[in-house]
């Protein structure tokens, strides 16, 4: 667990500039060979999110994202990618978890919280109607 975490948006913009429209963050101030304006680098976690080290700590780009837009820190939601693509972090394309999962994209988190059945926003085929 990172030590810090901002927990609105004013931290938040103390540190980068966030464009909702092309998913971009940028650095508020000249600091560690990083000049104002700048585009942030990142690196992928194992999942291959984009993260950014923050004051030491490694944070996912998406939940910098989210607290930009909503101010707040997405605890207990995940916050998913509508489009699939992970870099991609315009704030149209990220959803919490469970509005996700209802999601009109056919390929869009392909199974269901019990892990028995996989999820189809549309309709299922037959064949998963009756498995028996």
């Amino acid at each position: 667990m990172p030590k810090y975490i901002p927990q609105t948006r004013k931290q938040l913009d103390f540190y980068l500039n966030y464009d909702p429209d092309i998913g971009a963050f940028t650095w508020e101030h000249d600091n560690y060979g990083r000049k104002a304006g700048d585009p942030v680098r990142f690196k992928l976690d194992r999942g291959g999110h984009p993260i950014v080290c923050l004051r030491s700590n490694k944070l996912p780009l998406k939940n910098l994202a989210w607290l930009w837009a909503y101010d707040y820190w997405p605890t207990h939601v995940a916050i998913k990618h509508v489009n699939m693509d992970k870099t991609d972090l315009r704030i149209r394309n990220l959803v919490p978890r469970n509005l996700a999962t209802h999601c009109t994209h056919p390929k869009m988190h392909g199974w269901a919280e019990n892990k028995n059945m996989p999820v189809f926003p549309i309709s299922p085929p037959e064949s998963y109607l009756y498995p028996f």
